[in-house]
């Protein structure tokens, strides 16, 4: 067997008909938690619906401690070498590629996420094919479309993102996480750089090195994406998200909504909810 496709759970267990892991191509993908495992023995946090590329010889194992579940695909350094002039071959070659203190990573737009979900259950499919010829072709071609959709990310993104896996990144991590959490209560940069024990010019540095976004505009996209929940999927009347959001002054809500996103909360409820 020379691909194959683990969840969290069993990637520490290598059957002898697969490969081993550090002889392949590895792709991790997260799910919509994030999630957090080992990289050559250093920490690696990895962003909800990120997909990240090892490249061979890289050795990877689960956290025990660490309950979040991600997603192995792994596959010899061979499975591709009979087609190396072909697009998903060139695609290995440059996905993989790594500076000597990071890796490359891509974060899944929402529009390809159910896509990416279809391809790994047809991978699962070709795990349980008892012939060795569909076995392989059913394999080959979910792989070669999951890396052409990856490729088309990467081309999207004007390359692909390489990610410094540092402390920088765990602060960050929590920030979102704080954020997620407490934005309907606090949205003050000092409140959250205060929780974090760092400055608020530091935590702008960290966000605009990581998320090319100040902090500022980070908890205003958190503001407008749980605004949107509301919004889609309850009753609640536009005073009762505001005042849910945190704001006394439903005028205040409506505008910052209608800056954020084009148009006042009651005209984008009626627009979207019709799309539904």
């Amino acid at each position: 067997m020379d691909f194959d496709l683990e969840y969290s759970d069993s990637l520490i267990i290598e059957p002898a008909d697969r490969p081993k892991i550090e002889d392949s191509y590895i792709l991790l993908y997260s799910q919509d938690q994030g999630c957090g495992f080992s990289v050559q023995s250093e920490l690696v946090l990895l962003p909800p619906y990120t997909f990240i590329f090892l490249p061979r010889e890289t050795n990877v194992e689960k956290i025990e401690t660490d309950k979040r579940s991600f997603v192995c695909i792994y596959f010899s350094g061979d499975f591709f070498d009979e087609k190396k002039d072909d697009l998903v071959y060139i695609s290995i070659q440059s996905l993989f590629e790594r500076s000597a203190s990071d890796y490359k990573s891509i974060e899944l737009t929402v529009d390809k996420r159910a896509h990416i979900a279809y391809i790994f259950e047809q991978i699962r499919i070709a795990q349980s094919a008892k012939s060795a010829d569909l076995y392989r072709e059913l394999g080959n071609n979910a792989i070669r479309q999951l890396l052409l959709i990856l490729a088309l990310a990467d081309s999207e993104l004007g390359g692909v993102k390489k990610m410094d896996w540092s402390e920088d990144q765990a602060v960050l991590k929590k920030f979102l996480d704080l954020i997620e959490s407490e934005v309907k209560i606090h949205k003050q940069v000092t409140y959250y750089a205060e929780s974090l024990n760092i400055t608020p010019k530091k935590l702008t540095r960290l966000t605009r090195s990581l998320k090319s976004r100040s902090p500022k505009e980070l908890i205003l996209e958190e503001v407008v994406k749980q605004s949107t929940m509301l919004l889609l999927h309850s009753n609640k009347s536009i005073k009762q998200i505001a005042w849910e959001m945190g704001y006394e002054e439903e005028n205040n809500f409506s505008t910052l909504f209608a800056k954020e996103c084009g148009l006042r909360p009651s005209a984008f409820r009626k627009k979207h909810r019709e799309l539904i």
